[in-house]
């Protein structure tokens, strides 16, 4: 009698125990997945927090040029933030001329230019600035001094998997990518139209397969445009506010685009800069002042990391 009434006792015990171990199990089971998912989206927000946004870029205000200059261990930067200009006598260019002199870098970088493209433009006086831009100057101080040059850039076949991963389709990337350089068209000294220039551009964009139907030729371009932008009396006086990234409200998609694409640049300049900065390398960099503002705070923590 004894015996049979311990034997019941102990087997509601185990059940108990084992329905209680079930629970916690289940406990556990639950909450894990999400602690782990929640330590997966905090360390992706830290890690995209170090660029600062564009939210935060609108409420800064800088002077322009801005300079970078870091200092760490063997590692050295001086990046130089500019105002684009394509004006030899530009104060800016001086600067620029005055801080090589004085940095002695091992390698330099500049903004502009697709790195699939072996043979960047090298041009052979400051004169030539008036042409091609501030950029051509990097690299003509870097091949005058012997140090490796290199574009800042990504390559373009990348960028567009980019825009079309974000539902963009082939005409408006390529009329984002024709667009564009109509500003800075505006803003050069060039031996040719245009009419011409625009051509050309368009001729080598449907050279990528990717990128290879309409707008082919200058009289799609404008149907084009005429279609994609109905509020466009002449696409060349394409404003270069449309191009602007930090605008609140967007004028059309490609502030969209160009916002998309600055954000996917900035992340590889930060890459490429510190990759030589952690081999102890004296780097010189010169970009748009507005990627060296939102670019500096990953720079430090990314050398503070390797410290």
């Amino acid at each position: 009698m004894f015996d049979s009434r311990v034997g019941i006792i102990m087997a509601v015990l185990i059940r108990k125990f084992i329905i209680a171990c079930s629970a916690v199990l289940l406990f556990l089971a639950c909450i894990c997945p999400v602690n782990a998912q929640k330590r997966k989206a905090l360390n992706g927000a830290a890690k995209g927090a170090t660029i600062m946004s564009f939210a935060e870029y609108r409420k800064v205000r800088h002077s322009v040029p801005f300079i970078l200059r870091i200092d760490a261990s063997k590692a050295h930067l001086l990046y130089f933030g500019a105002k684009h200009t394509h004006d030899p006598k530009d104060v800016q260019v001086l600067q620029i001329e005055n801080l090589w002199k004085e940095f002695h870098p091992d390698i330099a970088f500049f903004e502009g230019a697709d790195p699939e493209n072996k043979n960047p433009i090298v041009i052979k006086s400051v004169e030539e600035i008036s042409q091609y831009g501030e950029p051509s100057l990097v690299t003509f101080l870097a091949r005058r001094a012997g140090v490796q040059v290199h574009t800042l850039e990504p390559a373009k076949a990348d960028e567009i998997t980019l825009l079309f991963s974000r539902k963009y389709t082939p005409e408006q990337v390529k009329l984002f990518y024709v667009l564009r350089q109509i500003p800075q068209f505006r803003n050069g000294k060039h031996n040719e139209t245009i009419e011409t220039y625009t051509q050309n551009v368009i001729g080598g964009l449907s050279l990528r397969p990717e990128l290879k139907g309409a707008p082919r030729n200058l009289l799609e371009f404008e149907e084009s445009c005429a279609r994609l932008f109905p509020q466009m009396s002449d696409w060349r006086e394409t404003p270069q506010e449309w191009f602007d990234p930090a605008l609140l409200k967007p004028l059309t998609y490609l502030n969209t685009v160009s916002r998309e694409l600055s954000e996917f640049r900035d992340r590889h300049m930060v890459k490429l800069i510190t990759e030589e900065l952690k081999q102890g390398k004296r780097v010189f960099a010169v970009v748009g002042a507005s990627h060296v503002v939102m670019q500096e705070r990953a720079l430090r923590a990314a050398l503070k990391r390797r410290r």
